[in-house]
């Protein structure tokens, strides 16, 4: 048995092992509210981002495959931005660029439709098929004649239909 002070020790010792206990579960919980904290406030951060800085972005399929890029037009150099598009079979359909341009493209990848704004701030529309040929010229712009390879400058005001033979069907003024 135990007597006196010595059961009073034994009661002092269960106490403080009750309130080292409570430490404990305060101590815990702290700790998981810290840790939740600083997930939460990190997952904001990143979703808050002002600016990302890069030269490319790129947009791939879920095989992996290119079908679209921001970056810097090939052949344009590093200082002329676009937008690339590739089309279901795997070549570029659609371009715009700084130049300012907008091309739809063919499967080989060569202009078909072109609207763009010229160095002297003249918008055109063009047509041209598989040989680079211009069926439909609206605008100002060059007209190359077949054979010839007589460039001639169009007006603003201009509109020009080729047929498939090169010759000039229709054209105003």
């Amino acid at each position: 048995m135990i007597e006196g002070s010595g059961l009073d020790i034994v009661r002092r010792v269960e106490r403080l092992e009750r309130e080292v206990g409570w430490w404990r579960r305060i101590g815990g919980a702290g700790a998981a509210f810290f840790v939740l904290t600083s997930l939460a406030w990190a997952s904001d951060l990143g979703g808050s981002v002002k600016e990302v800085r890069a030269t490319s972005f790129i947009l791939v399929d879920a095989a992996g495959q290119t079908r679209g890029e921001f970056g810097f037009v090939p052949g344009g150099g590093s200082k002329v931005p676009g937008l690339l598009l590739w089309g279901k079979e795997g070549g570029i359909a659609a371009q715009i660029d700084g130049f300012p341009s907008f091309n739809l493209l063919g499967k080989d990848e060569h202009s078909r439709i072109a609207l763009s704004v010229r160095s002297d701030d003249e918008p055109t529309l063009e047509f041209l098929d598989k040989d680079g040929v211009k069926r439909v010229l609206l605008g100002r712009g060059e007209l190359k004649t077949p054979g010839t390879g007589e460039v001639k400058q169009l007006p603003m005001s201009s509109l020009v239909l080729r047929g498939e033979d090169g010759k000039i069907l229709w054209k105003m003024p």
